[in-house]
């Protein structure tokens, strides 16, 4: 057995019993006594506490704890408690947090542990893949990636929220490995880990406050999925779940008091509202102010996406009022018109494109799609990349992206949105496998 590398993994649940054994499930073949697992489990329903503390007890791993709080707790404290219970191992160096609508990938854990011996020191922000199971037919979306250790300026990551853009690579417990000291020096500064509207959030951009960096490993470890139970999807869709009722009703502070517009209850508006309250608690000036023409676009694109007709009308007035109270102008860009006569040869990466494209519109033909899912599905053999496959259930989707992970990239074009082209410089001093980068320019695709 190998020896404890001081990792815990924290899965905080609440009424999800089967949710959370799928989060456990996933762990338990990469552990070999790596690193610890707290359960901490927030239910109201004793039948799910029952179900759920069996399969855990079940487990007879000493590795594998299950814990609950005193009493139930809103989201944020929960998260907070369950933090102050991981660090009361002594030997815990690292925390991760892994949500019951997660799963780790096969050799996921190796790969975290192999990053952390890399960077001991810093927090390691990693990617994430998930599964569009809201509705049928499901998909799976994933995301190229390297394997390298990219470093990003907090400065940086501020300047891109506060442009409303390069979210996913805030370091939100979820999708990071955090330091004990940088837990504890949150904590000192903040009163609390993250105990505010959106722990993930407030964690992320409390960290981002007190730490002058962070990586980014360029890899997907882990999986979301179960988008029907997703509390900040359920808000924006506009369709709330019984999760989310839950959720709002154990709140005790306002919603969204801080955010633009404070009436506007989605996860735009849910993370710049932990932006700006960090950013006041602060006070330090780091913290750039929001781009506003930018959030008027974004969250009008948000509420456009919702299915409560009624709830979008009601919204849209609101976006209607506050940019005239913002003095905002929202134009539709104009078409650019192209000199054909003037434009440049087409890049190599350009015309591979448009080859994926016709190779993709000739594998997807009818018999062929279901052809090769049939060859992947039945006898192991890879299909071809290019294909967007469609799978009857989740558990279907998460096999196959264990089975077949996407081929390593080449390049990091996938993070031109996060990185500027030509910024790429080569080594950081002494340690040899990390990627420097230095961001300066960005163009911000719409999210």
């Amino acid at each position: 057995m190998d020896q404890y590398r001081g990792l815990t993994i924290v899965i905080p649940t609440r009424n999800r019993d089967d949710l959370a054994a799928n989060a456990i499930r996933s762990l338990l073949p990469q552990n070999r006594g790596r690193f610890r697992v707290l359960v901490s489990d927030n239910s109201t329903s004793a039948e799910s506490t029952q179900r759920l503390r069996s399969f855990c007890d079940r487990l007879d791993d000493p590795l594998f704890n299950y814990v609950r709080p005193p009493c139930a707790l809103p989201m944020a404290e929960h998260w907070d408690w369950a933090m102050s219970q991981a660090l009361e191992e002594p030997r815990a160096r690292h925390i991760a947090f892994l949500t019951d609508r997660m799963v780790f990938k096969e050799g996921g854990i190796d790969k975290l542990l192999a990053t952390i011996d890399t960077v001991l020191d810093y927090v390691i922000v990693y990617n994430y893949d998930y599964v569009d199971d809201y509705g049928q037919p499901i998909r799976l979306r994933r995301k190229d990636w390297t394997g390298k250790v990219l470093e990003l300026k907090s400065a940086h990551l501020l300047t891109l929220s506060s442009r409303i853009d390069g979210f996913s690579s805030i370091p939100v417990l979820l999708n990071s490995a955090v330091p004990r000291g940088v837990c504890e020096r949150v904590r000192e500064r903040f009163g609390s880990y993250c105990v505010s509207l959106s722990p993930d959030y407030c964690f992320g951009y409390r960290c981002l406050e007190l730490e002058d960096r962070v990586f980014l490993f360029d890899e997907s470890l882990i999986i979301h999925y179960a988008l029907a139970r997703s509390n900040g999807a359920s808000c924006s869709r506009g369709v709330m779940i019984q999760d989310s009722l839950d959720f709002i009703s154990s709140l005790r502070e306002p919603l969204m008091s801080a955010s633009p517009i404070p009436e506007i209850f989605t996860s735009l508006n849910g993370m710049l509202h932990e932006y700006n309250v960090v950013k006041s608690q602060s006070k330090s000036g780091k913290f750039p102010e929001i781009d506003m023409a930018s959030y008027f676009r974004h969250i009008t694109n948000e509420v456009n996406g919702m299915l409560n007709l009624e709830l979008r009308d009601k919204l849209s007035d609101l976006i209607g009022e506050a940019r005239q109270r913002f003095g905002i102008e929202l134009t539709r860009q104009q078409p650019v018109e192209v000199d054909h006569r003037q434009q440049r040869p087409i890049s190599r990466s350009a015309r591979m494109n448009r080859v994926k494209v016709l190779i993709k519109k000739v594998l997807t033909i009818g018999p062929l799609k279901g052809f090769w899912f049939f060859l992947a599905d039945r006898f192991g053999i890879r299909p071809p990349f290019v294909i967007d496959f469609e799978f009857g259930t989740t558990e279907k989707a998460i096999q196959f992206a264990n089975a077949f992970p996407l081929p390593r990239a080449t390049g990091i074009d996938h993070l031109n949105w996060l990185l500027a082209a030509g910024d790429h410089e080569g080594k950081s001093p002494n340690r040899d496998s990390i990627e420097h980068v230095g961001p300066r320019r960005i163009e911000s695709p719409v999210l």
